[in-house]
């Protein structure tokens, strides 16, 4: 039997060579780039989109903020008439001609009871007076009134206090006979408040005359840092960020306010977004 000898060839089985994988890795280099560059266009994007919906959502809020605390600006404020002051001047210089000022178009100031603390005198206030007593008594709170053993009263807190009419038939609303503000020192306990060092009651006030706590809000543009602001009585805190601008109209029988919104933290971006409202004071 013959074996029929066979030669191999090693030329048909040659490999790739180092220009083929260089070239190949190249081409898959380039795949890979192409497809991280399309991923993170969608992720910039998407994560566009979530800043974009981000600081719509924190305007809305802010701008609902603003909205409802301005609705009650003069709350509290039972006169505005300078010679309701007497000799006195109001605590804050803005009451003596309107509860509301519109600073610029950018910025706006106004009075109101914003936390509704408010009670009446259960006993005579008389010109010296370093102290006023109050009910302390937690029937108060079913009268309409939020006072309750004190603690509503703060420290620094500002308040007017009102002489007012007894009602009648013929009046509806009691005129203010006589009104002053001061300053406390401490917190309302015991069914008293204590007014700020140095100060005390000027005329005298009747048993129920009325007490009022009033804030005043100031609400402005941060232009360096692209933040709404909000000031109460000196306390300052952010409202909402990425604010381009903010506007105030005063259209007469309304406020316009206007917020401008940048979609992006990032400065290249001039993505905009514009959210208003308009507000119908309850007391103007």
């Amino acid at each position: 039997m013959r074996i029929k000898k066979v030669k191999v060839s090693f030329a048909s089985q040659r490999g790739m060579t180092l220009i083929e994988l260089l070239f190949s890795m190249g081409i898959l280099g380039i795949v890979a780039t192409g497809i991280y560059q399309l991923l993170l266009i969608h992720l910039n994007n998407y994560r566009f989109q979530q800043s974009l919906a981000d600081r719509q959502q924190n305007g809305r809020i802010a701008l609902s903020t603003l909205a409802r605390e301005f609705r009650w600006a003069g709350y509290g404020l039972l006169t505005a008439h300078p010679a309701d002051f007497g000799s006195a001047q109001s605590c804050h210089p803005l009451a003596l001609s309107r509860f509301y000022e519109l600073v610029n178009e950018q910025s706006i100031r106004f009075l109101s009871n914003l936390y509704g603390v408010q009670s009446e005198l259960s006993r005579e206030a008389l010109p010296g007076d370093t102290e006023l007593f109050i009910p302390d008594d937690p029937h108060i709170q079913g009268n309409g009134l939020t006072m309750s053993q004190g603690q509503e009263f703060d420290r620094n807190d500002t308040i007017y206090i009102y002489h007012l009419s007894s009602e009648s038939e013929q009046v509806e609303i009691p005129a203010v006979l006589d009104v002053e503000c001061h300053k406390l020192a401490s917190p309302g306990t015991s069914g008293r408040i204590r007014l700020a060092l140095g100060d005390s009651i000027r005329r005298p006030f009747p048993v129920g005359s009325s007490i009022h706590v009033i804030n005043e809000l100031h609400y402005f543009l941060d232009p360096d840092k692209k933040r709404l602001m909000r000031r109460i009585d000196g306390g300052t805190d952010v409202l909402a960020e990425g604010v381009e601008a903010v506007t105030f109209r005063d259209l007469g029988h309304r406020i316009l306010i206007q917020l401008t919104l940048n979609g992006n933290s990032q400065p290249w971006s001039k993505r905009m977004s514009t959210l208003e409202t308009s507000v119908t004071m309850r007391n103007r």
